[in-house]
């Protein structure tokens, strides 16, 4: 007998597969939240994360000034995800590797890909930069080099920190596209062996059967900006609200949640310099209250944008705010479904983990927090006299939210 099995040791061997099971969350800033490290952290608590400063720069002799302007983003607490095993007491005579290949290993692939799901829903609806032709897949680096100039216009470090996350058959075609060129040979061998990418063309390519999909809203009509000067002259916000007009007259969805659009003539700025990045600045969309947009009975309708639109300041990030009448072009054509792919800095959002209360009436307990790798995870059991059975859980309590969305990029497939 190999010895009896404790809640310890199987949740130490849990923590460490569900985060060899991450990719996106691999690659994103992980956050160990320790401000409930004693008593554990409820779901709904929300943390702020403060955003950096990017100052204005001055000419002559006379000392300029300017404001110390520090916003935050708002980091919720709000996803509590478990997976619900049963095992019997001689199962906890078994060797750990045994345990881990029969229960732990399927259970914590599935918590895994559950947090890497919820954190592309995320990025999926708060990522505003775009390259690519929606329903069509790329099929040459030329468009993963695009987003990564979009992020170097962005100002997102160009450093190791890069990464890729693909649907798997994005990966096959640009696994197929490039097989063997300009690669290590320790990269050719991993293409060949396993059909990934690697690393190349300044990023670490990863596969997500998570990667979600989106359907290019009905649209119709001749949209255009109802009314100049929307957005701020200066200052942050999240979102702007825009006020439109043009659309088919209708009570029917104009605009899916999540589609890409641009404004004539609102122009990208690089945020250190503020000079044109030569290119129309994208916004995702969304309505006021969430969900899809719709137009009324006269073609009008409110899109909130997201980036807010700021034509001005420290955080300047269009040439000007769109004029009245300028045109709206929506990236995609009405209808076309395509899966949205992401190239990130690590640092573009923000997966943030906290510790779970511990309850005293259960048979028995673990925790294990890594501060260091930014995870924690709990597990529970207890006797259900009802069905005769032990009952385990495996859960972890995490927030995601947008950091620095702008050193995100959507790659259309």
């Amino acid at each position: 007998m190999a010895g009896i099995l404790t809640s310890q040791l199987i949740t130490d061997e849990a923590a460490r597969l569900c985060l060899n099971n991450l990719v996106a969350g691999k690659a994103i800033n992980r956050q160990y939240d320790d401000q409930f490290y004693k008593g554990g952290g409820k779901w709904g608590s929300t943390i702020n994360m403060r955003l950096p400063q990017r100052y204005l720069v001055t000419s002559g002799n006379t000392l300029g000034t300017q404001a110390q302007d520090e916003y935050s983003r708002p980091l919720a607490l709000n996803y509590i995800k478990h997976v619900p095993v049963q095992f019997s007491t001689p199962d906890l005579e078994l060797r750990l590797q045994d345990f881990s290949d029969r229960v732990l290993a399927p259970a914590m692939a599935q918590l895994a890909n559950q947090i890497d799901s919820d954190l592309l829903d995320v990025m999926h609806y708060n990522t505003a930069n775009f390259v690519g032709t929606p329903g069509t897949i790329p099929n040459t680096l030329k468009t993963y080099l695009d987003a990564g100039a979009m992020l170097s216009d962005d100002s997102a470090p160009r450093d190791q920190l890069r990464s890729l996350v693909l649907s798997t058959a994005s990966m096959a075609a640009i696994v197929d596209a490039l097989k063997g060129l300009f690669q290590q040979s320790t990269e050719i061998g991993e293409q060949y062996m396993q059909g990934l990418m690697g690393r190349a063309g300044g990023f670490k390519w990863g596969e997500d059967q998570n990667v979600p999909s989106h359907t290019v809203g009905p649209l119709g009509g001749s949209p255009q900006v109802a009314g100049a000067n929307q957005g701020l002259l200066t200052g942050w916000a999240e979102y702007t609200d825009v006020t439109t007009s043009g659309w088919t007259a209708s009570a029917a969805v104009r605009l899916n949640r999540g589609d890409v659009i641009t404004f004539g003539g609102v122009e990208a700025v690089n945020p250190v310099n503020r000079q044109s990045s030569g290119y129309l600045r994208t916004f995702v969309v969304e309505s006021t209250v969430g969900g899809n947009i719709s137009s009324d009975g006269t073609g009008a309708a409110t899109i909130r944008v997201r980036p807010a639109i700021i034509a001005g300041g420290q955080y300047q990030n269009v040439t000007a705010r769109p004029a009245n009448l300028a045109p709206i072009v929506v990236k995609g054509a009405a209808g076309v479904v395509g899966r949205r792919n992401f190239a990130f800095h690590r640092d573009a959002y923000v997966l943030a983990f906290a510790d779970l209360e511990m309850p005293d009436d259960v048979d028995w307990k673990a925790r294990v927090s890594i501060p260091e790798l930014g995870f924690s995870i709990r597990a529970l059991r207890t006797y259900d006299i009802s069905s005769n059975n032990w009952l385990c859980r495996f859960e972890c309590l995490y927030g995601i939210a947008p950091l620095l969305p702008d050193w995100s990029v959507a790659v259309a497939a």
